[in-house]
């Protein structure tokens, strides 16, 4: 099942172009990143269900999506937050770790710094549906904190 965006296109567009952009450039810290932050924001948007009730087969959901539940609409604010907890979780944890896994602990650092280039360069509430009006006014792949360079036409 591919879950549809609720939110905002802002930031949850831009992890997901990120996660391409770092698929074909094989960047495994700021893959690890957005697929983790994309699904902490799709866990957000899960409803709970009740608790299951013991009864007869002929009183249970039939039918293809008899049993499916609305999603949770999230904010651009509460996909921000939940994106800057990411980042808090991860530099935090980098802190904890002893000196002896100072790789993992780039690793996070790296995590940490890939998701907070994209809070900084995502557009807020306001902005967001500015972004969607023209293909003109899309922040190109390049910006800062990417390795990636302009293509040579434009350089």
């Amino acid at each position: 099942m591919t879950p549809t965006p609720t939110s905002t296109p802002g930031l949850r567009a831009a992890l997901r172009a990120e996660l391409t952009a770092a698929m074909k450039r094989r960047d495994r810290p700021a893959m690890a990143a957005c697929r983790s932050a994309l699904g902490a924001i799709d866990n957000a948007e899960a409803v709970g269900i009740a608790a299951p009730r013991a009864g007869a087969i002929e009183s249970s959901a039939v039918g293809v999506g008899a049993a499916e539940a609305q999603r949770r609409e999230l904010s651009e604010h509460d996909v921000r937050a939940i994106v800057d907890a990411e980042v808090a979780e991860r530099r935090a944890a980098a802190a904890e770790l002893p000196p002896s896994v100072a790789a993992r602990a780039a690793d996070l650092r790296a995590e940490a710094d890939v998701l907070a280039t994209l809070l900084v360069g995502s557009p807020t509430e306001e902005t967001a549906g500015d972004e969607m009006a023209g293909e003109g006014s899309r922040r190109p792949p390049w910006r800062v904190g990417h390795r990636q360079s302009p293509p040579a036409a434009m350089r």
